[in-house]
């Protein structure tokens, strides 16, 4: 309404100014004594304006992180101050106001995952049964490089295991997590230990710097030096009964082989066959008279009576014999 009521002044109109132009916008004048005592109802509500041109009337939601979202426990405003209608809860869910900057953690209590794995982490079964949160049920090189930090920083904290008491594995499928990594998104625990890094994990938690390495070593069983004599020593990477199956499946290879050689128009039999249904003796033998009579030259019917003879005659080194289908499969 102000605006709407001053724009017969021209107050909005731009000008051309210069760096040595000493008068004032008198537009803003304008427009500031149009404003000045006025009440606007707008989104927070009330808006009231002083003769001083400032908000006698201002208003805020405090808003405390919790977990995942942040959560109104109060309010502020220049008449009422602050108000808190919940206590504010600190990062790991302390209630103790921290003090100090960057080397302490007081007030703070930690929620730490961890499962068994010597060395790195130990379980005092017999000594936690029951309750297996408690500092001193844990001991290893990780318990105690918490308890370490706990006496530095000055915080407390207690143990979690995972329900299925696994590390983390990721499920493709049903794309979840489990184990210390489903604790660590799902907000049950602040922290874990003995976790190692990889680079799918990366992906949904940080990290520090690593401070173990390990490597993996593979233990073999050695035969004695008894049995290194043994002429038969390639036999031993599979069961006899493994054996009995390639040499037999070897056999019954060789045997296709064999027939299909037999079969086929290219192998010895099959020319054979074909020889005999293409042209008979009788006809060898008159296309023979006929190419002497006219003089003709002809070198694949003068040695042979009949082509059957000529494929009796030819080379059988090449023929794929059960004996050459044996050598073929198992060499092949």
């Amino acid at each position: 309404e102000a605006v709407v009521s001053t724009q017969s002044t021209g107050w909005y109109q731009r000008r051309v100014r210069g760096c040595t132009f000493g008068d004032t916008w008198a537009g803003g004048n304008v427009l500031l004594t149009s404003i000045i005592g006025n009440t606007y109802s707008g989104v927070t509500g009330d808006i009231v304006i002083d003769d001083q041109g400032t908000t006698t009337t201002t208003s805020y939601d405090v808003m405390n992180f919790k977990v995942d979202a942040f959560h109104k426990i109060g309010t502020w405003s220049n008449t009422t101050k602050l108000s808190l209608v919940d206590g504010i809860e600190y990062l790991g869910g302390g209630k103790t106001t921290p003090t100090g900057f960057g080397n302490t953690l007081t007030g703070f209590h930690l929620r730490i995952g961890i499962v068994p794995e010597p060395p790195i982490a130990y379980l005092d079964a017999a000594t936690c049964v029951n309750d297996t949160s408690l500092p001193q049920c844990w001991y290893g090189w990780n318990p105690d490089i918490i308890s370490k930090l706990a006496d530095s920083l000055n915080f407390t904290y207690e143990y979690v295991q995972p329900d299925d008491r696994k590390y983390g594995g990721y499920n493709t499928e049903t794309e979840t997590w489990n184990g210390m990594m489903k604790d660590l998104l799902d907000h049950k625990t602040d922290l874990t230990i003995a976790l190692s890094i990889n680079t799918e994990r990366s992906k949904y938690i940080d990290f520090t710097l690593s401070f173990f390495e390990d490597q993996a070593s593979f233990i073999v069983f050695s035969k004695s030096a008894k049995s290194s004599g043994n002429i038969f020593f390639f036999l031993l990477p599979f069961k006899m009964g493994v054996w009995a199956s390639i040499f037999g499946i070897i056999i019954v290879i060789s045997f296709l082989v064999c027939l299909l050689s037999k079969l086929s128009p290219y192998g010895k039999y099959g020319r054979k066959i074909h020889a005999q249904q293409v042209c008979a003796c009788s006809e060898c033998r008159a296309r023979k008279g006929m190419k002497e009579e006219n003089g003709c030259s002809f070198k694949e019917t003068k040695e042979f009576a009949c082509r059957v003879d000529k494929v009796e005659e030819e080379d059988t080194l090449g023929d794929m014999s059960f004996y050459n289908s044996v050598w073929v499969v198992s060499t092949g």
